[in-house]
């Protein structure tokens, strides 16, 4: 049986405390170096970025910046 579209999800977390319904994440090798939170889509307007940082394949900081 179809289902019909998807309703548009809209997340908020304790770490990311912005509306947000897309998440876009870069890599450095295996590591997950940075995470961007958009409101909107890929193309609206970002919220919120998580920058990880680590050392010796250890995570060591993750910095919030809110846009």
């Amino acid at each position: 049986m179809p289902l019909g579209p998807s309703p548009k999800v809209t997340a908020m977390s304790s770490l990311v405390p912005h509306k947000y319904d897309y998440i876009a994440l870069t890599y450095d090798g295996p590591d997950l170096t940075k995470v961007e939170y958009y409101q909107n889509g890929a193309s609206g307007d970002k919220v919120a970025t998580l920058d990880l940082v680590y050392s010796s394949n250890v995570l060591q900081t993750v910095t919030r910046t809110d846009h």
